[in-house]
């Protein structure tokens, strides 16, 4: 009787160990689901700010006639916010970041003090104190000169098509400038490596939108964007701007149109 009562004990010894030993096993599941989200992952959600800060600047974007300029240091989240809208959100200058040119900016006042002087503060993240910015007087914007009907004769292979050429004089020294792109491309190549330039003769200054950080489908896809060119120093002219096709694939070029714009006073 007494073998028969310890076989009994040990078994449900087992028993018990084994629902111990499993149990831990169900929690898995459940803190899955208590804590998914569709926002920002775990690792990087103190460098992630909300969704709807882009989806403001798009819809502020949408309403103008000129696609605003962004200031942000996170450009890999902006580009992730690009393919997810199909490239319709305003494209952010990431070389001139920190600047008090930007019409929005997404950023900390811990990091950027002198934002409280010329922004004010349209929403804040407590996840990780970022804030959506928006300039309190925009900075004008004088109309110096259009490009229009820019075009290319059907689609071609060239590595550089160029849309403004730079002999203009430094009459404008010290002045910054926005090239303000508004363009219909195609190409039949998957990420098209295209690189919208704008260059400065005589110095190494150039900036650029990278088009395959823009969407992944290039099919009479519409693109309107502005290049912050920042100060002119004496004896430089006025940029010009070229695109590069990098991988001299096809591409053509639609309805298009460059327009230069001199920013401030």
């Amino acid at each position: 009787m007494a073998l028969i009562m310890g076989d009994f004990l040990i078994a449900k010894f087992k028993r018990k160990s084994i629902v111990w030993l499993v149990s831990p096993l169900f929690l898995i599941p459940v803190h899955f689901l208590s804590s998914i989200n569709l926002d920002f992952a775990s690792a990087y959600h103190l460098e992630s700010y909300p969704v709807r800060y882009t989806r403001y600047i798009q819809q502020q974007g949408d309403q103008s006639e000129i696609y605003p300029l962004v200031g942000i240091y996170d450009e890999d989240r902006w580009v992730y916010d690009h393919f997810r809208y199909g490239g319709e959100i305003p494209y952010i200058n990431e070389n001139t970041y920190p600047d008090t040119v930007a019409d929005f900016q997404i950023g900390k006042l811990s990091d950027n003090p002198f934002f409280r002087i010329l922004y004010d503060s349209l929403d804040y993240d407590p996840r990780n104190d970022f804030l959506l910015l928006k300039r309190k007087q925009s900075l004008p914007r004088t109309f110096l000169m259009k490009f229009d009907s820019i075009r290319t004769q059907g689609f071609i292979q060239d590595e550089y098509f160029g849309f403004a050429p730079g002999d203009r004089t430094d009459s404008l020294t010290g002045s910054h400038f926005l090239y303000y792109f508004d363009l219909e491309i195609s190409s039949p190549q998957r990420a098209f490596e295209g690189i919208i330039i704008s260059s400065i003769k005589g110095s190494e200054q150039y900036e650029h939108i990278i088009l395959d950080r823009v969407a992944q489908h290039w099919e009479k896809r519409r693109i309107r964007a502005g290049i912050l060119v920042r100060a002119i120093q004496p004896g430089n002219k006025i940029p010009f701007a070229y695109l590069w096709n990098k991988m001299q694939v096809p591409f053509k070029i639609e309805n298009g149109s460059l327009t230069i714009y001199r920013i401030g006073r």
